[in-house]
Formats: C-alpha cells, sequence, structure tokens
C-alpha cells in the first residue's frame, strides 16, 4: 500500500524520487514474500480479474513453492537494486541502461536474466503440474498440460539464457553459429 501511494504521489506531482522509493518498496515486498515461500514451502496463488470466478486457485508445496521464492527473490532483488540506484544515482543510472543495450553483452544480460526467469518458471510447472485446488477429475486431465507446457517453458529458458551466455562471452561465436545453422556462407 505505502509503494502504490508513492508511485501516486511520484507520478501526480512529477516527483522521480518518490517513484523510485516506490519501486524499491515492491522491490522489498517481493523479498520477503520470496524468504516467507522458500522458508515455509507453501506458496498459494488466488485466481484475480474479470475471469477470476472460473478460474482456479494454484497451491505448490515442496521444491516447486521454493522454486516460486526464488522467483520472487530474483524479482525483489532487481527492483530494489534497479530503484534504489535510480533514486541515489539517478543520472548514472539511466547512462548505465541507455549503454547497457548498445552492446552484445547487455543484450546477452538481458536474455539470460529472462531465460532464468522462464526456466525457473517451467521447473514450477513440470514439478507441481496444475497445483490447483479443484475437481480431482478435472486436475488429472489438465496436468499432463501443465507439466508438457513446464517442460517447454524449461526448455525454451535454457536455450534464451544459453544465447546470453553466449552473448555476454562470445558473439561472434553465436553469430558463426546462426549462419552454419541457417546454411549461410
Amino acid at each position: 500500500m505505502i509503494a502504490v501511494l508513492l508511485m501516486f504521489i511520484g507520478v501526480q506531482f512529477s516527483l522521480p524520487s518518490f517513484t523510485y522509493l516506490s519501486v524499491t518498496f515492491i522491490g522489498l515486498t517481493a523479498l520477503l514474500a520470496g524468504i516467507q515461500v522458500i522458508v515455509t514451502k507453501e506458496a498459494f496463488f488466488l485466481p484475480h480479474g474479470e475471469q477470476a470466478l472460473r478460474q482456479r486457485s494454484e497451491l505448490y508445496s515442496g521444491l516447486a513453492a521454493q522454486l516460486w521464492g526464488v522467483i520472487f527473490l530474483l524479482f525483489g532483488l532487481g527492483f530494489v537494486l534497479g530503484g534504489a540506484t535510480a533514486l541515489f544515482i539517478p543520472q548514472q543510472a539511466q547512462a548505465t541502461v541507455d549503454r547497457l543495450f548498445e552492446t552484445a553483452a547487455g543484450w546477452g544480460i538481458l536474455l539470460l536474466v529472462i531465460g532464468l526467469f522462464v526456466a525457473l518458471y517451467g521447473l514450477t510447472r513440470l514439478l507441481a503440474g496444475v497445483a490447483a485446488v479443484g475437481s480431482r477429475t478435472r486436475l488429472r486431465f489438465h496436468d499432463v498440460g501443465y507439466r508438457l507446457l513446464g517442460g517447454f517453458l524449461l526448455l525454451l529458458g535454457m536455450g534464451l539464457a544459453i544465447i546470453g551466455i553466449l552473448l555476454l562471452i562470445s558473439p561472434e561465436t553465436l553469430v558463426e553459429f546462426a549462419m552454419r545453422l541457417l546454411g549461410i556462407p
């Protein structure tokens, strides 16, 4: 609630420091949620939005829940670092972001991070299946689909992470591999 209030004040009155502080608070909230999920080994998500009554809630336990905790921790860490950096050294933070995406290494970092999140989400689906509270018959039917989706997302995330790593350490190798794959001399 504090983060929403700070965000409103920052946007309404053109006070960027309030906006950056709200981003930092959102990150801290995610960090705390991630720690709680890792320690308790339980994650419970309620549906929301227009279709909330037709959707099911999801309950994860054990390793799948702890992976959700890791996702929350990484997400929170990114927001805390980004918000705090923008709050204390805004010009340098913006310049760093601008320079980051002008290089292959910058795009490598982005693909690595996206790949990590996609792979972790896929792994939670693969391990937990549907992980839903609802009809047993319906759950068994959907479980296979959720696990297949999880496996696909895990492989996709790993592929993105590998491309990101190659962009970081040897972009030439990635270009050469792509050219060979496409049959371009």
